[in-house]
């Protein structure tokens, strides 16, 4: 079995969060990925981003593209 853990957010969530103690949080992360690391369930860790990002969604064969997708 396989899992994909998703942190959400962008610039401005991260940024606010510096002041707010996020140190803790991401000791955690770090923590859990070297366990998965450890238990070789580790696969990667690359960050994504939601800038220039397209949402494509086809209905009726029809594609529509909007900007997104918005954390």
């Amino acid at each position: 079995m396989k899992y994909m853990l998703l942190i959400y957010g962008n610039t401005e969530t991260w940024d606010a969060l510096q002041g707010l103690g996020i140190d803790g949080v991401l000791d955690q992360h770090r923590k859990l990925t070297e366990e998965l690391k450890a238990n070789g369930e580790f696969i990667d860790g690359l960050g994504l981003t939601t800038a220039n990002a397209r949402v494509v969604r086809v209905s009726d064969g029809v594609p529509a593209v909007t900007d997104g997708p918005f954390t």
